[in-house]
């Protein structure tokens, strides 16, 4: 069923990688396993991530997703 969460996205969601390189940075959970992305609902939380990953070197991309099952 549809929710409206009353902005344009529901998450948002931080990507990184090495510069240069196509490998992602990856993040692991236990039950879940590993990911290539880490969730927000915040999107402040999301950029402020963003900003620690740059700092350390890395390319970040962060993103709004707008829906999801």
């Amino acid at each position: 069923s549809y929710v409206d969460v009353g902005r344009d996205s529901v998450t948002w969601a931080v990507f990184a990688a090495p510069e240069f390189s196509l490998a992602p940075r990856t993040w692991c959970f236990p039950v879940f396993g590993c990911v290539p992305y880490r969730g927000y609902f915040s999107e402040k939380s999301a950029t402020e991530t963003a900003a620690g990953l740059q700092r350390q070197g890395l390319d970040v991309y962060v993103t709004g997703i707008t829906a999801y099952s």
